[in-house]
C-alpha cells in the first residue's frame, strides 16, 4: 500500500506565485506545461453567473469543472459533482442560483511546472478530478485527471508505434 504525504509549500489554496514556477520537474516526469495547449482553452466563470449559464458552457465545451473568478481572482471551482450534490439534490433553480452559492470555495491550485505524479497524488488525497493551474498569481487553466490520463496514453501509444 502506498501513502502520499504532501508537505510542500507548493500546494496552496491561493494562486501560485512566481516562486513555484522555479521548482524543477521532479524525477524527469512530465509536468502540467506539457499539456499547455489544452489548458489555454479554459473557460472562467464569474462569481455572480447563474448555474444555468455555467452549465450550458460546460456542456458546449465538454468540460467537467470551471474556475470561478471575482475581480480577476480565483475564489472557487464549480464541478459536475457540485452540480449534482449542491444543485440537483437540493432542488435549486439553476436559473436563479449563482456560482457563489454552490461552488467549492478556496480550491487548491498548482503551478505550470507541477509534475503529473504530484497532481495525481493531490487528486487522490483530496478526492477531486480537477486542479486550477496558476502562473504569476493568475489562473491560466485547469488540468483534469482525464487530461493526464490521455496524455500518458498518447505518450505510450507514440512509443509503441
Amino acid at each position: 500500500m502506498i501513502f502520499f504525504c504532501i508537505c510542500s509549500a507548493e500546494y496552496t489554496r491561493a494562486p501560485i506565485d512566481d516562486l513555484i514556477l522555479e521548482f524543477p520537474d521532479s524525477g524527469g516526469g512530465k509536468c502540467v506545461s506539457a499539456i499547455s495547449s489544452r489548458i489555454k482553452e479554459t473557460y472562467l466563470a464569474d462569481l455572480g453567473q447563474t448555474v444555468l449559464e455555467t452549465v450550458h458552457v460546460m456542456v458546449e465545451r465538454n468540460i467537467g469543472a470551471v474556475p470561478v473568478m471575482h475581480n480577476d481572482e480565483l475564489v472557487g471551482i464549480f464541478s459536475e459533482r457540485d452540480l449534482m450534490k449542491r444543485v440537483v439534490a437540493e432542488r435549486l433553480d439553476t436559473r436563479t442560483t449563482c456560482m457563489a452559492e454552490v461552488m467549492t470555495n478556496d480550491p487548491l491550485t498548482i503551478g505550470m511546472n507541477e509534475d503529473f505524479d504530484s497532481c495525481l497524488a493531490l487528486m487522490r488525497l483530496h478526492n477531486f478530478r480537477h486542479l486550477p493551474v496558476c502562473h504569476h498569481g493568475q489562473v491560466v487553466g485547469m488540468v483534469s485527471l482525464r487530461d493526464i490520463l490521455l496524455y500518458d496514453l498518447n505518450e505510450k501509444t507514440t512509443r509503441c508505434v
